[in-house]
């Protein structure tokens, strides 16, 4: 689908800037970046609203160790995720797996990598 918007010159400096040093294909690939990673936070809010819902449903109210637990909860996965990946990591370089890199290539390479995932599971017919 092609979408025309109209942004201000500081707006479309700022986009231009973010596309090239975020390491984005364009300024689309970008702002769909923006896009997906604004539709992923809604849906943890949402869970997270869920799971208050529910206990405020069974206990009559929510405290903030119910808010924190909530949080630590939802981002969990996320979180597991990020430290198999560390883990990996960590292993391949205690087996001499690695290369000198920049912290730009590694920006560039993680973008690189969420887009990926961001596109199979858009193929997969999987939330992104």
């Amino acid at each position: 689908m092609k979408l025309n918007i109209e942004i201000d010159d500081s707006l479309k400096a700022f986009l231009e800037q973010q596309a090239v040093e975020g390491g984005y294909g364009s300024q689309a690939h970008y702002i769909q970046s923006l896009i997906e990673d604004d539709r992923e936070r809604l849906a943890e809010q949402a869970l997270e609203q869920k799971l208050l819902l529910e206990i405020a449903h069974a206990k009559g109210d929510v405290t903030d160790e119910d808010h924190d637990r909530v949080r630590r909860q939802v981002s969990e996965p996320r979180l597991r995720e990020l430290r198999e990946m560390l883990h990996e990591g960590i292993e391949q370089a205690d087996r001499g797996e690695f290369v000198e890199f920049t912290a730009e290539d590694i920006m560039r390479e993680g973008r690189e990598m969420l887009a990926r995932r961001k596109g199979k599971g858009k193929k997969d017919g999987e939330a992104a």
